[in-house]
């Protein structure tokens, strides 16, 4: 049930998207306030927002499988990273570690996408919100769509290269 609602969400918002572009994210959305000092500590916030749940949706997954996963802070390349170590999701059949290694993802899109129908039904006077809220929101939106793209960073061991190892069966890409 939980992943009809998922997709039902992300659905609807793409639905929105396409009959209503001015709902995709600009570079503009970063401006929260009309401050930038603090404008950047509101995005600070929510990228820590943002890469926390994208964290846990990886360690719920894996515990829900029963492996064992732990959240820790690392580097990739020169980049600062939070990540789950998932080294057990070996131990589980192929097609069930894709759960693990998705759900980082499949939580920003999610996430993204009910902030995405807030901000939709705001402007349609269904739920209304107040306007640094709205703005918030829309800073959310566009973090968690950047989250995902970084996740093509392949070559840096992202959610996508363990997908694709899995579907390749290849514990290292690099080699």
């Amino acid at each position: 049930p939980a992943v009809v609602v998922y997709v039902a969400l992300v659905g609807a918002a793409l639905a929105i998207v396409f009959t209503e572009p001015r709902y995709l994210p600009r570079p503009a959305d970063f401006l929260i306030v009309s401050s930038t000092g603090r404008s950047l500590a509101l995005l600070w916030c929510v990228s820590l927002i943002a890469m926390g749940a994208h964290e846990l949706a990886h360690l719920l997954a894996a515990t829900f499988l029963g492996v064992r996963a732990s959240f820790s802070l690392g580097s990739r390349l020169f980049f600062a990273v939070a990540q789950t170590d998932l080294t057990d999701l070996w131990l589980v059949d192929r097609p069930q570690r894709y759960l693990a290694y998705a759900a980082g993802m499949a939580c920003d899109l999610v996430l993204a996408s009910t902030a995405l129908i807030a901000l939709w039904l705001d402007d349609h006077l269904v739920l209304p919100l107040p306007v640094v809220l709205c703005r918030v929101l829309r800073t959310a939106i566009l973090v968690q769509l950047v989250g995902v793209l970084w996740q093509f960073n392949v070559y840096l061991r992202t959610d996508v290269y363990y997908l694709i190892a899995n579907a390749t069966g290849c514990r290292n890409l690099s080699r």
